[in-house]
């Protein structure tokens, strides 16, 4: 004969519901993973130890994971393992409309949030499988558990399921919600430098703290470099420019079109940068120095210095006057 557990109105604000069981899953955001008893076995010491939540702090139930109204459906006061480990158990404290939602089967199920290694967030030490939450909701990821009930009618198999073997392992799933990993700092640095579980998350952030060092220090003895290969290379730019203006002014100067007035007023300069430009004028340009007036070693013979009249003539077309001209005649 069935023996029946039957809960008195008294506590219909607190009862116990199925949370998770054992099993072999495939998620579709989480792909497949495991729950074995000694996973159940760790979320049940680790809530009763205070590992998390820490008191004062409580453990939720909330509506299908918070997504809807992110208020609470009720507090966890305990949590145990049943049928020989394999099905985790939460003693739950409801709020008055959970339980009346629960009462009327508006809600008749949960999905558990948890993480297979669970580290302290202010020791940073791993602590294995971990409830971090569950939510009462109508489409659980783990399905074939017990529906939820304020006052429970638990059969003799039910009583009797704490001492039950395991069962097979669970055909796979693809829908539902949902094992959640702690995202933390170092989980996060884990997977950003790509580490397995294995590898030490500090040293490898001192190594690539290490490494950006010296590669800012080449980068700034390549950028000293450069800056000195910049200099070098204006300056033989600027050699090369000032050879090839004087080959420029030597040129005309021997064919008689340029006089010193010239090269001091304009010649130089546009020879060094405009040389393409230069070329073309002077060879429109006649010829404007007397060569004859030069002695056997190509010095100016003594005497009044004159301006001819092709010099006077290019003078007015450049701007240039003839006391200017003249001066600068003489100097030469």
């Amino acid at each position: 004969m069935d023996r029946f557990i039957v809960l008195s109105l008294a506590d219909v604000s607190q009862s116990w519901a199925q949370v998770l069981r054992a099993g072999h899953f495939v998620h579709p955001a989480y792909g497949e993973f495991d729950v074995t008893p000694d996973d159940l076995a760790s979320m049940v010491a680790n809530f009763q130890s205070g590992v998390r939540p820490k008191a004062p702090t409580r453990l939720v139930v909330d509506y299908d994971h918070g997504e809807l109204t992110g208020r609470a459906a009720g507090w966890v006061t305990d949590l145990e393992v049943r049928a020989g480990g394999t099905e985790l158990w939460a003693q739950v404290e409801w709020t008055d409309e959970a339980a009346e939602l629960i009462r009327r089967k508006e809600y008749q199920f949960t999905s558990a949030e948890f993480t297979s290694q669970y580290v302290d967030k202010e020791t940073g030490e791993s602590r294995g499988a971990t409830l971090l939450a569950f939510a009462i909701t109508n489409r659980p990821f783990v399905e074939g558990m017990q529906p939820l009930a304020l006052s429970e009618q638990v059969s003799q198999a039910m009583s009797d399921s704490r001492a039950a073997k395991p069962p097979a392992a669970a055909p796979v799933v693809d829908t539902g919600v949902k094992p959640r990993k702690e995202n933390t700092m170092e989980e996060q640095i884990r997977a950003l430098l790509k580490l397995d579980e294995n590898a030490d998350v500090l040293a490898a952030v001192k190594a690539l703290r290490d490494n950006r060092t010296i590669v800012l220090e080449e980068r700034d003895t390549l950028q000293v470099r450069l800056t000195e290969v910049t200099a070098e290379r204006d300056d033989l730019k600027r050699q090369l420019g000032e050879a090839s203006r004087d080959a420029l002014l030597a040129k005309y100067e021997q064919e008689g079109k340029l006089t010193p007035a010239m090269r001091e007023a304009w010649a130089a300069e546009m020879a060094l940068n405009e040389p393409e430009r230069f070329t073309a004028l002077m060879d429109t340009l006649p010829v404007v120095v007397d060569l004859t007036e030069r002695g056997s070693d190509g010095g100016v013979n003594a005497g009044d210095v004159k301006l001819t009249e092709a010099e006077i003539s290019l003078g007015r077309q450049l701007g240039i006057s003839e006391a200017d001209l003249l001066k600068a005649k003489a100097r030469a």
